[in-house]
């Protein structure tokens, strides 16, 4: 999407949020109608104008050296002396990643908190301490399968785009958080799991940053403590041991798969 093309979203943007006109809206900032109309009827404005445009609607406006944007990296809030031999903290860092319009990273390097990951589990599922990160979702456009506030976390080492996968991308100055589809033609469109919104090029300033491999999101449902799961699940080991203590089962995994069938029957789901 070029600039001027940007500036025109925008510009749509400020009169449906302002629930306005073109002429309303031109005359809100103290800029002539047509001058604001001609960016919409695809007319790129000279330089002077598209920054007074840009400062009414309260954007940025900017020519200078390619300034950097800070990106989140594998290492990025990273401490391995706080590991133990069953978790890996893995950090949450202060980055948002836009799953419409775009967010840009913050230079900041701490993290905003340490998530627990069970060692077994990142192994079995190729992730290495140190090469993920944890990042929060802002906007709609993934949804339903990303909601705005879900915490996801990023394999930093799957950082080549694959056909029809999610991917935290840089895109110019932008984090998104968007699904991969690959041309005919060659090349990949970021594309939206919200069908309100239309696929966007990749740009010539563009990254992968990592795939998007878990997402974790509060519900609303009303959850157990440790304690009460704790609690549940040493009565379900008590309750398959004396199984196979009377003889009703050969083993712990045949009392479990009994007891696990016995739930389904009673209408008791892994979920409740």
């Amino acid at each position: 999407m070029s600039e001027h093309t940007q500036l025109a979203e925008f510009i749509r943007k400020a009169v449906s949020a302002r629930n306005s006109s073109i002429r309303a809206l031109a005359s809100s900032i103290g800029l002539p109608h047509r001058s604001v109309q001609n960016v919409l009827d695809g007319k790129e404005p000279k330089v002077g104008r598209a920054a007074e445009i840009a400062r009414a609607l309260g954007l940025e406006f900017y020519i200078g050296p390619p300034r950097n944007v800070a990106e989140f990296s594998e290492t990025r809030g990273y401490d391995p002396t706080i590991d133990d031999a069953d978790y890996v903290m893995v950090p949450r860092l202060p980055v948002q990643l836009a799953a419409g319009h775009g967010a840009v990273a913050p230079d900041g390097e701490k993290p905003v908190e340490l998530l627990a990951f069970r060692r077994e589990w990142m192994e079995r599922n190729g992730l290495l301490p140190g090469k993920v990160s944890a990042v929060v979702v802002t906007g709609d456009s993934m949804t339903p399968t990303l909601a705005d506030g879900d915490t996801i976390l990023v394999d930093h080492q799957r950082d080549e785009a694959r056909q029809g996968r999610i991917f935290a991308v840089r895109r110019g100055r932008d984090l998104l958080v968007k699904r991969m589809q690959e041309e005919p033609v060659g090349g990949w469109m970021l594309t939206s799991d919200n069908e309100e919104y239309a696929p966007i090029g990749t740009g010539t300033d563009f990254a992968v940053i990592g795939e998007i491999v878990w997402r974790g999101a509060w519900l609303g449902e009303k959850r157990a403590s440790k304690k009460q799961i704790c609690d549940m699940l040493q009565l379900f080991e008590t309750m398959a041991q004396h199984r196979v203590d009377s003889g009703e089962a050969a083993n712990l995994d045949e009392a479990i798969s009994a007891i696990a069938a016995e739930m389904a029957e009673a209408g008791i789901s892994d979920d409740d």
